[in-house]
């Protein structure tokens, strides 16, 4: 609030400082009462300094008034005693601190049974904040002092997370502590308050709430705060500096992250979301926590290029070992949650306009769906083991059919088949294309995002595990440049008249030819290079095939002299890495055999395809709702097909019938399929925008010009 320079004292409040046996309510009732005191007025400031004023300011912050009195003066005294109570006078928190009584009675608030009142919770929750925020102009050593006789008042009285963990329906007053770890300053002191409150078993008891079914009403307000516990032990492991005292969280300084990511941890959460008869709350809750244990790491922003590197490579080992404990304790827990997945807690029926959901799939299934999701996504070979071990995708495409309205269901199906069918290729993409030509993985600073749809991690361009090698990511074609050393004028066919001026002239031009390489076929895509034999004569007739096609002038006898030369000087090179080309005809993996063999999922997406076609031929048939992620699933597996030729051959080998394979031939065919018309009408009432794909929204007009398009409505 700004206030008018030309302000003038009170005449009110200087007479109530001369009243004898004034209240401490007829100050409050003063409108200018809060100026005064921030203009530090002496005489006022003494008089609200005295110890039984400080006790009476508390008292009125929260106790609660008279229902009789009016709305709008109900809880005035409770506000204006509350912010003279925060003003932020150090000498004022020093007075409610030396005061064991009145320090007393403010914490006795907490002992009050739930439920509190919100308004008067928040204003409890700011004057005990105040405790421990420092002011700027506060003494530093003796801020120190004030915390550290809160913490051991604290430590004293035994029961401060019980009645925390009591009133966790109300967030503001579990917020306290999250504030604690925020706020308190100084090596040391946050050390001693990270070790007590593990030590007095903060994680142990959130978990216990989750456990218990008749405190279903505090189990969403718990996942949050046990997710927030998590974002913020990650963030100060980033923002620490390495001469804090306070070490970073990933030597163990930080007890309560190390402790939620421990391998009991998620053993208790796993028992907690798998137990007899557990709530829907309690399950959907610590499904959230695991997922966000799960989640990729983030790099804040961070502009030391070397710190950078530094922070990827370290979150990115500590994210891989703990996705070694989490797949550790979760994988004997997996065919329970596919039989959680099928037998999920009773709901009620629900009505909706497009019909009744008898029962609704629930926030439970979902959840589900989107773990199975997260694991598939970590390629772990003992995941997919024992994933294929259930019936999972059996469940999920019944499911898929079943509630065909239900797009967060159809979303993570698509998601799920898209990793299996993605991860499916022949992983060529850790591999040279030949001998003679290197790939590369263009990472996420260069705008390059892998194709998985709506990732279920953060795919923020500053994830980590989205920058070097991206196992996901279609790679691309990049020539190797010419070496430092012949731009110095040496030719790539070095021979004993290379200084001649013609010869250099050849050199600069093959070196420019190069660079051109370099600047405008570095996003050529593998699946367009043809498949050709492996030898070093094939690679070199691509490679001159590539750049005629790019109107590139090139003298073909020493472009091929250019490439034998350097297969010759890389051939050390080589034999130190991986530069075997895997055949674009390598079998499917045993992921996608389960899949296309044991669970016939064509045949189940071939049905989908046909009840929609059924529902839409009837009178005032509309399109079912799956049918937008029906159709990006069939791209995968055309992908996929492409690909690898061997997957095509798969999918032929295991239709039960012709009819089932005279379905795939119809909805497949390239010219005339319904998978080719539902993707034309697609484009075309998207204004030629892919939605899958985030950029700017084109708008073009095509597809007015398109007079059979209300046919194919």
């Amino acid at each position: 609030m700004f206030w008018d320079k030309n302000y003038t004292p009170s005449q009110n409040i200087e007479a109530l400082l001369k009243k004898e046996n004034v209240t401490v309510e007829e100050f409050l009732d003063e409108d200018d009462i809060i100026q005064e005191c921030k203009s530090q007025k002496k005489a006022l400031l003494n008089y609200f300094m005295r110890p039984d004023v400080i006790r009476r300011l508390v008292e009125l912050t929260l106790t609660e008034p008279p229902e009789e009195l009016p709305v709008a003066q109900r809880f005035r005294h409770a506000n204006v005693a509350c912010e003279l109570l925060t003003l932020g006078l150090p000498s004022l928190d020093e007075k409610l601190l030396a005061d064991a009584d009145t320090l007393k009675l403010l914490y006795s608030y907490l002992e009050n049974q739930p439920p509190l009142n919100p308004l008067l919770a928040s204003f409890f929750s700011k004057t005990f904040r105040t405790l421990f925020t420092k002011k700027s102009d506060q003494d530093w050593f003796l801020y120190q002092q004030m915390c550290l006789k809160l913490l051991e008042y604290l430590k004293l009285q035994n029961n401060f997370l019980d009645l925390i963990c009591k009133h966790f329906t109300t967030p503001v007053i579990p917020d306290l502590i999250m504030q604690m770890m925020r706020n308190v300053e100084g090596g040391q002191l946050k050390r001693s308050l990270y070790d007590w409150l593990n030590a007095e078993g903060l994680i142990e008891k959130l978990i216990r709430i989750l456990a218990e079914s008749e405190e279903c009403e505090k189990h969403a307000n718990v996942s949050e705060f046990l997710c927030d516990l998590i974002q913020q032990g990650r963030t100060m492991r980033q923002t620490e500096q390495d001469n804090d005292s306070f070490e970073p969280a990933f030597d163990g300084s930080n007890p309560i992250l190390k402790n939620i990511e421990s391998a009991p941890t998620l053993e208790a959460l796993f028992n907690v979301i798998l137990q007899p008869n557990a709530q829907e709350s309690a399950i959907v809750s610590g499904i959230t926590v695991v997922l966000k244990i799960i989640k990729p790491i983030v790099i804040v922003d961070e502009r030391n290029s070397d710190r950078l590197k530094f922070l990827q490579d370290r979150e990115r080992k500590i994210h891989e070992d703990l996705l070694k404990t989490v797949i550790c304790v979760i994988e004997p827990h997996l065919k329970h949650f596919n039989e959680l997945l099928r037998n999920p807690p009773k709901k009620p029926d629900i009505v909706i306009s497009a019909a009744t959901l008898s029962p609704p799939f629930g926030t439970t299934r979902l959840q589900i769906c989107r773990l199975f999701t997260v694991l598939l996504q970590t390629n772990n070979e003992d995941i997919s083991k024992a994933i294929c071990e259930t019936d999972f995708f059996e469940t999920l495409l019944y499911l898929f059919k079943q509630y065909c309205w239900n797009n967060f269901l159809h979303s993570e199906v698509e998601k799920c088949l898209q990793i299996v069918f993605y991860n499916s290729s022949t992983n060529y993409n850790n591999n040279n294309i030949s001998n003679n030509i290197s790939t590369q993985i263009i990472d996420s600073s260069q705008n390059r995002r892998c194709n998985l749809g709506d990732n279920v991690f953060d795919n923020n361009r500053d994830n980590i595990f989205n920058i070097k090698e991206q196992q996901q990511c279609s790679p691309v074609v990049v020539y190797p440049e010419i070496d430092d050393d012949r731009r110095m004028g040496d030719g790539l066919n070095v021979d004993e008249d290379r200084k001649q001026e013609p010869q250099r002239q050849e050199d600069r031009e093959a070196e420019l030819i190069k660079e051109d390489i370099n600047s405008e076929m570095a996003v050529q895509p593998v699946d367009e290079i043809k498949n050709e034999e492996q030898s070093s004569e094939g690679a070199k007739l691509e490679f001159v095939e590539v750049l005629m096609e790019s109107n590139v002038n090139v003298n073909v006898e020493q472009l091929n002299a250019n490439i034998d030369e350097m297969s010759t000087e890389n051939v050390g090179d080589n034999n130190e890495q991986d530069l075997t080309k895997v055949s674009v005809n390598m079998g499917p993996s045993n992921l996608q055999t389960h899949v296309i063999v044991n669970c016939k999922i064509i045949s189940k997406l071939m049905d989908c395809w046909q009840h929609n076609r059924d529902v839409e031929s009837v009178e005032k048939g509309c399109r079912l709702g799956y049918m937008g992620h029906l159709i990006q699933i069939f791209r995968h597996v055309i992908n996929c097909i492409s690909e690898c030729e061997n997957i095509g051959a798969l999918i032929e080998a295991n239709f039960q019938s012709d009819a089932e394979r005279e379905l795939w031939h119809s909805i497949m065919n390239n010219d005339t399929g319904d998978l080719t018309k539902a993707l034309k009408t697609q484009s075309q009432l998207l204004a030629n925008c892919n939605a899958h794909e985030a950029c700017d929204y084109n708008i073009t007009l095509d597809f007015l010009a398109d007079t059979d398009l209300s046919d194919a409505l």
